[in-house]
This record gives C-alpha cells, sequence and structure tokens, in this order.
C-alpha cells in the first residue's frame, strides 16, 4: 500500500539534511503560510466592511416614514417667501399621514426635505408648510 507524504514532508526529505536548508525550507513555506492568511484577513475586512455598508441601508431603510404627502390635504398659500402649501391639524382630522409627518418632523428639529419637498413644522407645531425642494439645497 503506498502512502502518499505531504507536500511539506516530501520537500524535506528531498532537501539536503543541513539544518540551514531545512530551516530556508520551513521559513519559505511558513512565508507563503502567512501571505494566504494575510489574503484571507483582507478578504474579510472587505466582507466586514460590505455587511457594516448593508447594515446601514437596512438601517436607513427601516427609519423612513411610512407616510405619504399625497394623503394629506395641502392648502395653498403666500408668503413672505413667496408661494407655498401648508397643511394643517383640523383639516387633517384622524389623518395618520399627517400624524406621522409632524412626528418626523419633531425628530428632525422642524426641517427636512422628504418626497421632493422642503418641508417645516411651525412653531405652534399645528401646521405644516411645503415647497418644492430647490436643485443643489442642502436641507
Amino acid at each position: 500500500m503506498s502512502r502518499e507524504m505531504p507536500l511539506l514532508n516530501k520537500k524535506m526529505v528531498d532537501a539536503d539534511k543541513s539544518n540551514l536548508e531545512r530551516s530556508e525550507l520551513l521559513l519559505a513555506e511558513l512565508t507563503k503560510v502567512l501571505s494566504e492568511m494575510r489574503n484571507c484577513c483582507m478578504k474579510l475586512t472587505d466582507l466586514a466592511k460590505s455587511i457594516d455598508e448593508y447594515i446601514q441601508l437596512v438601517r436607513q431603510t427601516l427609519n423612513q416614514p411610512t407616510y405619504s404627502l399625497d394623503r394629506i390635504r395641502w392648502v395653498q398659500a403666500e408668503g413672505p417667501r413667496g408661494p407655498y402649501e401648508y397643511a394643517d391639524k383640523n383639516s387633517n382630522l384622524g389623518n395618520e399621514d399627517y400624524k406621522a409627518l409632524v412626528e418626523d418632523l419633531k425628530r428632525h428639529n422642524g426641517q427636512m426635505t422628504r418626497q421632493g419637498y422642503f418641508l417645516w413644522l411651525f412653531s405652534q407645531e399645528d401646521r405644516v408648510g411645503r415647497k418644492p425642494r430647490k436643485e443643489g439645497s442642502k436641507i
């Protein structure tokens, strides 16, 4: 019965019996193993980054509000900075989308951009204003 010898053992037998040559051979093999381990660790690091990015995406998706601005009753108005629309509590009694919008605005210090609109909460918190978001706007 012929048993194959592991590659490293075969190299050791084939090498000259001097300790220096054996040490050099072992060092060369160790260098290969460490290089492969390093490459594996780098792949794991890339994988960890991808997982972190995915988790962040999931968190952002889960934190997105589920309301729709189209299901809120808006009224046209004119202000010192031009035309805008507003929705108030009285016109949206029992409207879950309006309630969710107000709560979202409160979490964002009273102003934010959603669904292509700049939105803000009036100081009495009983009215929400909106304007189409301008291109290049930071908010």
